[in-house]
């Protein structure tokens, strides 16, 4: 029988899935930062991590309305509405969901198109065959002899077996067929083989032949951790290219994807500092040395979707690229990118045409950590580059260097900033500092993209609004709740936090158990997503406003002790121990009642009240785990 929460995630299938692309939403997300959003509607001011104003959605005079740009989520503490940025249109617009998609995606520059049963089961078989393409590569490569070619180059780089295991990297075979045989065992057709970009159709006659042949393969996985894509490199010197790469596909699009994303991800959030680099092996070799921090951009190109997913990341990022002229024209790129993003963005410079990795096998980890320390901010980065490209004691040369960076100080909004740098150049080239500002203003800018809906209607608007939301929204409790309440909650909000607990939890702890309504179904929510991998900011568009009110709440409020395993089995156990205290208050009434009436109280009574008693002094989490599983068995 389909429960309540099996229900709600099906029509939110049938809603998002069904109605749009998959991934349409991630996408948006991916393109547009909810600050700009919420910005057309309300003045943010820098309030630590996060960003702060007056709620749109009730009147105040002191604000209490949050937007983090890390979580991309808002949550107002005085009335408890909060949500995502389509949450966030849908409220200030009274509009429903697809008008929020469908404006969000406009102003993103996403396509929305349609995707029926077919399109998502072909998406579906897409990722399965890709899976079961990285496992073969993975078994082919241990299967090799430890003397053989490929396992003597993984030597020579100095990859640890550690790290060959934590990317999945793995081998394919030199011959024109190992992949497809072993997937057409599978199962697997053909179609699906050609559409993943792991075979390709012979030119004469029939038949395909695998893409990658003999070369170490680089697994690409997508933010969720799965494999979308393959990196090849050739271990012969006279194979050509030298690295080989997926096509695009419709789960594979280079511009959305950072190599080791997955995985650096977590060192990212918590340093608040993120490493560019060019490929997959730079990615490979730094995690080797402790740089784990550090993505790849699938080649020079770095797209713009892809240094937003690092500037809601990270407040420090450096770009260590190749310093030949390739990744110079690679780095000036990705600079202009980061400028249009108003992120701080570092160039690291590695001297003698040397990339990252050999860098880094040559040197070590400390040089490479003073390369780092010592990357010049963006426009120093650029004009020192302009400096080397051209002649100072020559008019022509100084108006050369000023034309190359003014482009770049232009785009700074920080005036202060700007200024700064005005000042310096001039200084520096001996040029007044009036005419590089002139140099600044006569640069074409271009006009600001205008909101979607006119800001000054809705601020007209505003102060006119009712605030409505169901009696109990804004979720407080009292100062004096129960440890077992307490626990409750913080449970709730660490299993959100990191879904990467939930296998330790669900063993012992179902929604039954809790005893606010609200946690129960939200704990349920949790269970079914994770069992159908779907991602909590999914989980937000299947419920009701009161659980969306709770969830933002707990995913805005920063505890950072809530991901803390040990204290996560301190929370089972409270509730564990609740558990145990309630069953010895039912025994105790019924032996109340006995004694009331007269009648003997039975011997199995009296010694399970004994055995739950001495649990309860003893107060021993192995001994209550045991407890609870006896009683979820007796119940089933």
């Amino acid at each position: 029988m389909e429960g309540r929460e099996g229900r709600t995630l099906r029509v939110f299938s049938d809603l998002v899935l069904m109605r749009f692309n998959e991934g349409v939403l991630d996408d948006i997300r991916s393109r547009l930062d909810i600050a700009d959003v919420i910005s057309d509607y309300v003045q943010l001011k820098s309030s630590g991590k996060n960003l702060v104003g007056l709620c749109p959605f009730h009147q105040e005079k002191t604000p209490s309305f949050s937007v983090s740009q890390e979580k991309q989520m808002y949550y107002c503490f005085g009335c408890g509405t909060g949500g995502d940025m389509f949450h966030f249109l849908m409220g200030i617009e009274k509009i429903e969901f697809p008008e929020a998609v469908n404006i969000l995606a406009e102003k993103a520059g996403v396509e929305l198109k349609t995707e029926n049963d077919r399109q998502s089961s072909i998406r579906d078989g897409l990722l399965e065959t890709l899976d079961l393409a990285a496992r073969y590569y993975v078994y082919s490569l241990k299967k090799m002899p430890r003397e053989s070619r490929i396992w003597r180059y993984i030597a020579e780089r100095r990859i640890s077996p550690q790290i060959v295991e934590k990317f999945g990297l793995g081998f394919a075979p030199e011959r024109w067929d190992g992949l497809y045989l072993a997937l057409k065992k599978k199962g697997t057709s053909e179609e699906l083989m050609e559409k993943a970009g792991l075979i390709i159709a012979k030119n004469k006659g029939s038949g395909y032949y695998d893409r990658f042949r003999n070369r170490l393969i680089f697994p690409i996985r997508d933010g969720q951790g799965r494999v979308v894509g393959f990196g090849g490199r050739t271990i012969n010197p006279e194979d050509q290219p030298k690295y080989l790469n997926s096509p695009e596909t419709a789960v594979f699009n280079k511009g959305d994807i950072l190599y080791g994303f997955n995985t650096a991800k977590q060192t990212i959030r918590e340093s608040k500092q993120a490493i560019i680099m060019e490929g997959y092996m730079d990615v490979v070799t730094a995690h080797q040395y402790g740089f784990t921090n550090a993505v790849a951009s699938l080649g020079t190109a770095l797209s713009e979707r892809q240094a937003q997913r690092l500037s809601r990341l990270a407040d420090r990022i450096v770009i260590a690229y190749d310093s030949d002229t390739a990744g110079t024209n690679a780095t000036l790129r990705g600079l202009e990118i980061f400028l249009n993003l108003n992120q701080e963005v570092y160039v690291a410079d590695f001297q003698g045409d040397k990339d990252p990795d050999e860098f880094l096998r040559e040197q070590g980890e400390k040089a490479f950590q003073e390369v780092l320390d010592g990357a010049l901010p963006l426009v120093d980065y650029r004009f020192a580059l302009a400096r080397r490209s051209h002649r100072e004691d020559t008019t022509e040369g100084k108006i050369a260097i000023v034309r190359e960076v003014i482009p770049f100080i232009q785009k700074i909004r920080d005036p202060v900033r700007q200024a700064i740098y005005t000042k310096q150049i001039a200084e520096e080239l001996n040029i007044a500092e009036e005419a590089i500002q002139r140099a600044i203003n006569s640069v074409s800018v271009e006009k600001k993209g205008q909101g979607y809906k006119n800001r000054q209607k809705t601020n007209n608007t505003r102060g006119n609004k009712e605030q409505t939301f169901p009696e109990g929204k804004s979720g407080r409790i009292a100062k004096l709740t129960p440890a077992h309440l307490r626990a409750e909650k913080d449970m709730v909000a660490a299993l959100l936090l990191s879904p990467d607990l939930i296998e330790d939890v669900k063993e012992y702890i179902w929604p039954e158990d809790l005893e606010t309504p609200v946690y129960q179904r939200i704990l349920s929510l949790i269970y079914e997503s994770a069992a159908n991998n779907i991602s909590i900011s999914a989980i937000l568009h299947t419920t009701g406003e009161e659980e969306r009110s709770h969830i933002s709440r707990m995913l805005m409020e920063q505890k950072n002790y809530l991901d803390d395993h040990k204290y996560l089995q301190g929370l089972v156990n409270t509730l564990l121990k609740h558990r145990l205290q309630n069953r010895v208050n039912e025994i105790m009434e019924s032996i109340k009642a006995f004694e009331k009436n007269g009648t003997p109280v039975a011997e199995n009574i009296l010694s399970e009240y004994q055995h739950l008693n001495r649990l309860l002094k003893l107060a021993d989490p192995e001994e209550l785990r045991k407890w609870h599983q006896n009683q979820r068995t007796d119940v089933s």
